[in-house]
C-alpha cells in the first residue's frame, strides 16, 4: 500500500474522496485497513510530494497528509505488539526522508483497547527510525520532539498500524488561520464543508445559529459566487463571527438576533430566499435543563419550514431534531454518523 495517507473527520471520507479524486485526478481509497478517517492517494512514488503540497494547499477536507511507507496488522495487543510494530517499521524506508541534518519526531495515535499507550507506539517507531536509518543510511538520526523537521506519523487503530511522513506540520489543516475569534462550541470546517456537499451544494445558504460564522465562511471558501448569510443571537458570538468573517477576506452577511423570531429581529431578511439551511445548533450537553434545546430545535424547524427547501444540520441529539423537523412538514432523506471532536454526532438532511 503506497501513496499519499490524508486524515479527515471519521464519518465524511467519501466527501474527502470525492475532493481528492478532483484535486489529483488519482485513484483513493477510503478507510484503508477499516481505519476510519482516513483515505489513500494512489499515485507514483515520484508524485507524492508534488501532490502532497497541491492537497495541502488546496484541500478543504483533509486534515493531515502523510506520504504512506505502510500498513499492517499486529497479533497481539499487549507489549508484544510493540515488538512486532518495531519490527515492520524496520522495513520501511525512513532514510529517503532524513537527512545528517534533519531531526525526527513521532507523532503516534492511538485507538482501542491495549497493554500499552500511545507514548510506547512512539518509542517503538522512533527505535525503528533510528535502527534503520543507521542501518541503511549509516548515521544515527537525532530526535526532536518539539520541533522535529520531519513528523513520522503512526495510526495504531485496534490490531491496525498506518506509518507515515508527515507533510502538513503540527498544525493540522482544519485550524484554519481566519478563526481570530474561537467560539467555544466551533464546528470542525470539515464538518461544515460535509454539510455543504449534502446539502446540495446549494447556491443560497443561511446558518440561523452561526456562532462563530465557520458555516457561512466555509460556504464561500469552497464557492465564492454562493450567497451566505448568518444569524447569531449572542452579541459576543456575532462580534466575534463578524471578525471571523474579516479575517477570512469573504463576503458573508452576519446579523445579530434569535433566529426562533427571525423575520421580527432581522427584518432584512423577511423577503429573502434561500435554497438550505446549514447549521451546528447548540446540542444542550453542558447545560441544566437541556430541554431548552429541544424547544430551541422546535422553534428553528418551525421558521425554517417557511424560508427554505432544505436543511443539513449536525447533532447528537437526533431524535430530537427528527421530530421538530417531522411536525414542521420535513422529510428525513440522509443520516450518517460522524466525529466530530470526541463526540459522537448525526448528520441529518431534511427536505
Amino acid at each position: 500500500m503506497k501513496g499519499l495517507l490524508c486524515t479527515t473527520a471519521p464519518g465524511l471520507e467519501d466527501i474527502c474522496s470525492e475532493e481528492l479524486r478532483e484535486l489529483t485526478g488519482c485513484k483513493v481509497r477510503e478507510r484503508p485497513l477499516g481505519v476510519r478517517g482516513r483515505v489513500v492517494v494512489r499515485c507514483p512514488e515520484e508524485e507524492a510530494l508534488d501532490l502532497a503540497r497541491k492537497i495541502n494547499s488546496e484541500s478543504l477536507t483533509v486534515h493531515r497528509v502523510a506520504i504512506l511507507l505502510g500498513g499492517f496488522e499486529i497479533e497481539h495487543r499487549d507489549e508484544r505488539g510493540l515488538d512486532e510494530i518495531r519490527k515492520a517499521c524496520l522495513d520501511f524506508p525512513f532514510e529517503r526522508y532524513i537527512t545528517e541534518q534533519d531531526t525526527f519526531g513521532v507523532r503516534p495515535s492511538r485507538l482501542g483497547e491495549h497493554d500499552f499507550t500511545s507514548v510506547d507506539v512512539g518509542a517503538a517507531v522512533g527505535d525503528a527510525v533510528i535502527e534503520r536509518v543507521k542501518r541503511e543510511a549509516g548515521f544515527r538520526p537525532e530526535v526532536n520532539l518539539d520541533a522535529p523537521s520531519v513528523i513520522i506519523r503512526a495510526d495504531v487503530v485496534g490490531d491496525r498500524v498506518l506509518v507515515g511522513v508527515c507533510t502538513t506540520g503540527d498544525r493540522s489543516l482544519h485550524q484554519r488561520g481566519y478563526r481570530v475569534y474561537d467560539h467555544p462550541a466551533a464546528l470542525n470546517p470539515v464538518i461544515a464543508q460535509g454539510l455543504l456537499k449534502l446539502a446540495g451544494d446549494p447556491d443560497s445558504i443561511i446558518d440561523p445559529t452561526c456562532g462563530g460564522a465557520t458555516i457561512p465562511i466555509e460556504a464561500l471558501l469552497s464557492d465564492p459566487d454562493r450567497e451566505a448569510v448568518g444569524v447569531e443571537k449572542f452579541k459576543s458570538h456575532y462580534e466575534g463571527a463578524r471578525l471571523n468573517v474579516l479575517a477570512a477576506g469573504v463576503d458573508a452577511e452576519i446579523y445579530l438576533g434569535d433566529a426562533t423570531r427571525l423575520f421580527d429581529e432581522v427584518p432584512e431578511l423577511r423577503d429573502r430566499e434561500f435554497e438550505a439551511a446549514v447549521f451546528n445548533p447548540p446540542y444542550g450537553l453542558k447545560i441544566a435543563n437541556p430541554r431548552v434545546v429541544e424547544r430551541l430545535y422546535y422553534g428553528l424547524a418551525r421558521v425554517l419550514s417557511d424560508l427554505v427547501d432544505v436543511v443539513a444540520t449536525v447533532t447528537p441529539r437526533r431524535d430530537w431534531m427528527v421530530e421538530a423537523m417531522e411536525e414542521h412538514g420535513f422529510q428525513l432523506d440522509h443520516e450518517r454518523w460522524a466525529r466530530h471532536g470526541g463526540l459522537d454526532v448525526r448528520i441529518l438532511v431534511f427536505s
